[in-house]
């Protein structure tokens, strides 16, 4: 079975205190993984507790922690991406170098014509993901999302 942790990105902050003692709210004081091995229904129970205390985070499956792809390798992986858009004629900036984001290492390149034409966000976002090295689709960051909502 699958397990699920908690990426903590709105930690609890002192002086808030729980009212039935049921969550040990110390444990979530601090941003980034929570440490749990969780089905997702308990996982989904721990988060709304959570938000009850104005906690937030994402649910990630746990294996997530312990990144298998290096930056470095996807780096590479998001340069041959880059270069397709760029041989299919997009018109962008040089590619960022990259930085963490939970379950995706992510590229981010700005779009000089939809910056031009006023389009929000004017970038396209290369993610690469941190276990096997697929390219992120919006319908799988999308469906992320709404799993922790």
């Amino acid at each position: 079975m699958t397990k699920y942790d908690l990426y903590i990105f709105n930690p609890f902050r002192n002086g808030q205190a729980t009212d039935d003692g049921s969550i040990d709210l110390e444990r979530f004081k601090n941003r980034g993984w929570a440490g749990l091995d969780e089905s997702l229904e308990e996982a989904r129970k721990i988060l709304e507790k959570l938000r009850k205390y104005q906690v937030n985070g994402y649910l990630v499956e746990s294996r997530y922690r312990q990144p298998r792809i290096t930056l470095e390798e996807a780096r590479k992986i998001a340069e041959k991406r880059y270069s397709e858009l760029v041989e299919s004629g997009r018109n962008l900036e040089p590619m960022d170098n990259g930085y963490d984001d939970i379950m995706w290492w992510i590229f981010p390149v700005e779009d000089i014509d939809a910056v031009a034409k006023g389009l929000i966000p004017g970038m396209v976002v290369i993610g690469v993901d941190k276990l096997d090295g697929h390219l992120r689709t919006h319908e799988e960051h999308n469906a992320w999302i709404k799993r922790s909502s």
